[in-house]
């Protein structure tokens, strides 16, 4: 008896010693917020980086202008030697630096924002006791959402330079914000062809009915079958162990994003037709991958993650179109 109730307090102290040991949404935490803080660290170096990028080229431009006053023969060398450096740092810029330093702090800065958010969410997460089920799962995914909207951020700055441009062009004004699909006349390309973007996986959904809004919600579940299908063959582990490729699907499915719907209206039938563009980034996927492993545990095998991050919709899968 003396044996089993030394066995029993030492499992209790390691439990209070341990919580996150015994809590796998806790336990998980580090690995959510892994990537989402890198991120952000990641941009504010790049924007420090970029402001000096084009500090050094303001620079040269004014050497440039200092170069020409000095004699013939030391005016020609020095302006191809700083010219020559000023292309450089231009063109490296324009290859490896996506955003200007203004963008990068604008990310930054909403990045650390919901940083802060999660810390909070975790806190009132640690307080729920482990039988609280439901609110600890709700908050647990308030906190995927903030990590998830952090790794959007940079697409969804680049989609805000696309718009800015395309209004512009279209003379638009500037605090009206219209996808260029909608300026579209007829139906948008992405119907018939699958958009080219290697940073999403894109899936359509189409469906014909009566009711507007009943056909909208079947256009979608079209688009989250063919997502989900064709995301747990992509998972499925070609060995032994690894993560349930079905569940994780589900699981990843959860961060789809409706990236633009199209509907129209047939007279004679009386019906409308909705077409759904479903897309899902493959970094936030590639994420949520790993935290399904750590909150369900499972383990994620490298092959997994290989073959979600290699993942190439065909025009064929995209239109659903029987081999």
């Amino acid at each position: 008896m003396s044996r089993i109730t030394a066995v029993v307090l030492v499992l209790l102290c390691w439990s209070f010693a341990h919580p996150a040991a015994a809590d796998p949404l806790l336990a998980s935490i580090d690995i959510l917020l892994q990537e989402p803080t890198d991120l952000v660290r990641e941009w504010e170096v790049a924007r420090y980086v970029s402001i000096a990028i084009v500090t050094v080229v303001v620079l040269l431009g004014a050497a440039i202008a200092v170069v020409h006053s000095l004699p013939m023969t030391i005016s020609k060398a020095g302006a191809v030697i700083l010219g020559s450096a000023v292309t450089l740092l231009t063109g490296l810029n324009n290859a490896y630096v996506d955003f200007d330093h203004r963008q990068y702090k604008a990310m930054a800065t909403q990045g650390r924002l919901l940083l802060a958010e999660i810390k909070v969410k975790i806190s009132e997460l640690s307080q729920f006791p482990q039988d609280q089920q439901d609110a600890r799962k709700a908050i647990f995914e308030q906190i995927r959402r903030h990590k998830n909207e952090i790794l959007a951020l940079p697409t969804a700055f680049k989609e805000r330079s696309v718009r800015t441009a395309a209004e512009s062009s279209l003379g638009e004004l500037p605090g009206r914000l219209i996808p260029p699909a909608h300026a579209q006349a007829g139906r948008p390309e992405w119907i018939t062809k699958a958009p080219v973007d290697d940073e999403h996986l894109y899936f359509l959904g189409d469906a014909q009915g009566g009711d507007y809004f009943g056909t909208v919600r079947a256009s979608r579940r079209s688009a989250e079958d063919q997502a989900r299908a064709y995301l747990a063959g992509r998972l499925a582990a070609p060995q032994p162990g690894g993560v349930d490729g079905a569940s994780a699907a589900k699981y990843l499915l959860d961060s789809a994003k409706v990236a633009s719907t199209h509907s129209s209206y047939h007279s004679k039938e009386r019906t409308v037709r909705v077409y759904t563009l479903l897309a899902v980034s493959k970094r936030v996927a590639d994420s949520d991958l790993r935290l399904f492993g750590a909150t369900h545990a499972q383990q994620v095998l490298p092959v997994q993650q290989q073959q979600l991050k290699n993942s190439v919709r065909t025009q064929s899968e995209y239109l659903n179109l029987k081999r």
